[in-house]
């Protein structure tokens, strides 16, 4: 059976680049799932940041949900 890790960055739109990824500690059984997570986890990240910050450097995220073979299978 398919699982999907979720791997998130945050990135900037002034300086061109994405901080290393991170990969959540939870795998998703759906990419539904885990489609759902990324978009929660965005909003979680951006808030936790100034939003000056966000402005100034233009900050958004970037994710996937990476299929993995499961591992029992």
């Amino acid at each position: 059976m398919i699982k999907y890790a979720l791997i998130m960055a945050v990135c900037s739109n002034i300086y061109s680049n994405c901080m290393p990824p991170v990969t959540h500690n939870q795998i998703f059984d759906t990419f539904g799932e885990c489609i759902i997570t990324a978009y929660e986890e965005s909003l979680i990240v951006l808030k936790s940041v100034d939003i000056k910050e966000v402005d100034e450097k233009q900050l958004y995220t970037q994710f996937m949900c990476w299929p993995e073979q499961d591992k029992k299978t």
